[in-house]
């Protein structure tokens, strides 16, 4: 009679038993307390006060030693200390009349290279660094003229522990004093500046920084527009944006240029327009943005690229400071037209800018052309930004309309 169970189902049982055993788990499993937990991180060029800073040796891809004083790259980061911020909840700091104290660590240090100053902050850290909860990289202006953003951007989209989530803005200054400030009413200024940025459709007058966006510009034509932030004493002061061009930075947009480009792409959502009343010169009317459509369609006239901008906003008139309420159907037809005047404005002298002086297709003309007539963009696409997009001209026409003018008389 044949035994049920043989030798070699015993043996093949004990192995699976024995595999079940050594996989089982979280095998990469590492203690929250063994981590910092990465909200900010900054990049700027080091200066002759950073020489020295660094405790550990590099090497050159010939294997000689490089001094501290050749390193170029100033690399900051933000991190709680959760201990501070558990006696700032529960009141142990700033309560009893103490002075309030950032619970945050900001440490740096300075390399050739992105990657390697990252990895020289073990030197100064016992727990290992995270990014994967980070809010800000913050590029300074400074690195992003003169040395681009492709290397800093080129680390952190590799890195397997990022999820994308976070904004990249360029600084008016040094990024590290960013990282340094404490904003009153956040623990963490990535956190505080992540929300501005959320916030932008209150004015439309600042770009969106997310990371994941940033990277489908750069990877389609190498250009983008990213949010601008300094800091005036102990605030965060944000708005216009800076032009990204080959990787680097080539130039600015003021805010209300920004918004003129935002009316470009179709992502205003928000904002006023500040009027004169047409009845009193000397009161203002505020228009609120409530909603904007915007189209781009280009067409080949005579040999001539033209890009056809039908934009259609509508809105409410918000706030009058002569409490004239207009009822009167022509001076409302006067308000819609000085609305859509000013927005042609705006329009007209971001294209300025962008056309002719910064030679940055951040509109997006080139996708729209290869995606609408395929065989001009083919004719065009080598030599687009410096030989044709200077030349293209834009039909611009804005329509307004007031939806609502107000209660009181």
């Amino acid at each position: 009679m044949t035994p049920l169970i043989t030798s070699s189902r015993v043996v093949q049982i004990a192995v699976l038993l024995l595999i079940a055993t050594v996989v089982a788990g979280c095998w990469d499993r590492e203690e929250i307390d063994n981590r910092d937990f990465v909200l900010s991180t900054g990049i700027d060029l080091a200066g002759p006060e950073d020489v020295g800073t660094d405790l550990g040796t590099s090497t050159s891809p010939d294997g000689e030693p490089i001094s501290s004083s050749d390193r170029k790259l100033r690399y900051t980061i933000e991190f709680p200390i959760w201990r501070a911020l558990a006696q700032q909840q529960s009141g142990g700091d700033g309560s009893s009349g103490q002075r309030f104290t950032k619970p945050a660590q900001v440490i740096s240090s300075t390399a050739t290279t992105v990657f390697e100053a990252g990895r020289l902050m073990s030197l100064r850290v016992h727990r290992r660094i995270f990014f994967g909860h980070m809010d800000l990289l913050a590029i300074s202006e400074e690195v992003a003229r003169e040395e681009g953003i492709a290397q800093v951007v080129d680390v952190f989209e590799r890195d397997p522990e990022l999820t994308r989530r976070f904004v990249v803005a360029i600084t008016d200054g040094e990024a590290r004093e960013l990282l340094l400030l404490a904003p009153k009413e956040e623990s963490f200024v990535g956190t505080y500046v992540k929300g501005i940025i959320e916030r932008r459709e209150k004015s439309s007058r600042m770009v969106n920084g997310d990371f994941n966006r940033l990277l489908i510009s750069l990877h389609g034509n190498k250009s983008a527009v990213l949010p601008m932030v300094r800091v005036a004493e102990d605030e965060v002061v944000m708005g216009g944006a800076a032009v990204i061009k080959d990787y680097k930075m080539v130039g600015k947009l003021a805010e209300l240029e920004t918004r003129g480009l935002l009316f470009i792409q179709n992502r205003v959502r928000g904002g006023s327009v500040v009027l004169s009343d047409p009845e009193k010169p000397w009161g203002d009317l505020v228009f609120q943005i409530g909603s904007s459509q915007t189209r781009v369609s280009p067409e080949l006239r005579d040999g001539e690229i033209v890009f056809r901008i039908d934009i259609s906003v509508e809105g409410i008139l918000n706030e009058q400071r002569t409490l004239n309420i207009l009822w009167d159907e022509p001076l409302i037809e006067q308000v819609e037209q000085a609305v859509s005047g000013r927005i042609d404005h705006e329009v007209r002298r971001a294209l300025e800018v962008l056309q002719n002086v910064l030679q940055a297709d951040v509109m997006g003309f080139g996708e729209s052309l290869h995606r609408n007539l395929p065989d001009v963009w083919n004719h065009v696409s080598q030599d687009w930004e410096e030989t044709y997009l200077p030349g293209v001209k834009a039909e611009i026409t804005v329509k307004s309309n007031v939806r609502r003018i107000g209660l009181i008389r």
